[in-house]
């Protein structure tokens, strides 16, 4: 292996982004015959969700996540499933960021949950470990409309690998881990359904990504030099990409943002204000990360066949 890295060292740029392309292509191909049930089960019996894959809305919203790695909505235009659903999401996340606000649940959540996005100085990840499927946070992740959007993406059944209400504050010293520009390593592809719960300014930690930088987009092969943990500073990225290039998503709360998050991407360091966000998380049935949260079904809660392959494991509780 080294000596295949010094090798490709002294060849000509154009060559080594060749061979860095094929790569890239072969791996996604390898990927994809991996999970050629979810592919065959989206092509072939995609309307079994709803009317998510012909939706115009969805069509759009995937077109443009395709192109771009990234796009914006809002949630009454997004979720197809009835608002008041998402009314009663807010209504909980809320509640639980008032009990961490005053039992410390917090600090408790950083150093015992097993999950490296809840265990962050900076950020508490609040929603409950175990959850059932009749959820409205887990309903949400079944709209038929936002499946769509994720399908027209990833071209299979994904699967829904994480959920979390991340609350995000500010804290001494500079940006750090997550607040710095990298890319996420979950699998090849996925796409990470972030929507802010209040309204967020440069100094509340926003959401930035630099477009086309996904792996369907022409600049993902674009790596600036970066640290051990693949952490880049703006320094760093503007020798590879323009700052002209990078997008900050300030936006009002009800935005919903949706990237494939294997783009340059980072959460901006909040300077004054708290982040409330709700994240889901869709990968292809192989991550390269086990899921962390617990769904529970209960006897009475029906699923359809994409629901299923979309929760993949449940626990059944008698």
């Amino acid at each position: 292996m080294q000596t295949l890295k010094r090798s490709l060292r002294g060849r000509t740029p154009r060559t080594y982004q060749l061979l860095r392309r094929l790569k890239h292509g072969l791996r996604h191909t390898h990927w994809r015959s991996k999970n050629l049930s979810r592919v065959l089960s989206y092509y072939l019996f995609a309307p079994s969700h709803g009317e998510g894959i012909h939706d115009d809305v969805a069509m759009a919203l995937g077109d443009e996540l395709r192109q771009e790695g990234i796009v914006t909505s809002h949630v009454t235009q997004a979720f197809q499933n009835s608002p008041q659903l998402f009314a009663q999401v807010e209504t909980m996340a809320r509640r639980l960021q008032t009990e961490a606000r005053t039992t410390n649940r917090e600090a408790s959540a950083r150093t015992t949950a097993p999950d490296p996005y809840r265990s962050k100085e900076y950020r508490a990840g609040l929603l409950p470990q175990q959850l059932t499927v009749s959820d409205p946070v887990i309903r949400l992740a079944l709209d038929p409309r936002i499946l769509g959007i994720v399908e027209r993406y990833m071209g299979m059944r994904p699967y829904l690998r994480a959920i979390d209400l991340w609350w995000d504050r500010p804290t001494p010293g500079p940006a750090k881990e997550t607040q710095l520009w990298h890319r996420d390593g979950d699998d090849v592809m996925n796409v990470k359904m972030f929507v802010y719960l209040n309204d967020v300014e440069l100094d509340g930690g926003p959401f930035c990504f630099i477009p086309q930088t996904h792996p369907r987009g022409r600049g993902f092969l674009l790596t600036p030099e970066c640290d051990a943990q693949c952490r880049n500073t703006d320094e760093q990225m503007a020798k590879v990409i323009p700052p002209s290039a990078w997008r900050t998503y300030t936006a009002p709360a009800g935005t919903m943002i949706l990237c494939d998050t294997c783009g340059w991407h980072r959460g901006l360091k909040p300077i004054q204000k708290d982040r409330l966000l709700l994240m889901w998380h869709y990968t292809s049935g192989i991550p390269r990360y086990a899921r962390t949260l617990t769904l529970v079904r209960k006897p009475g809660n029906r699923l359809s066949p994409t629901h299923l392959e979309v929760l993949g494991e449940t626990v059944a509780v008698e």
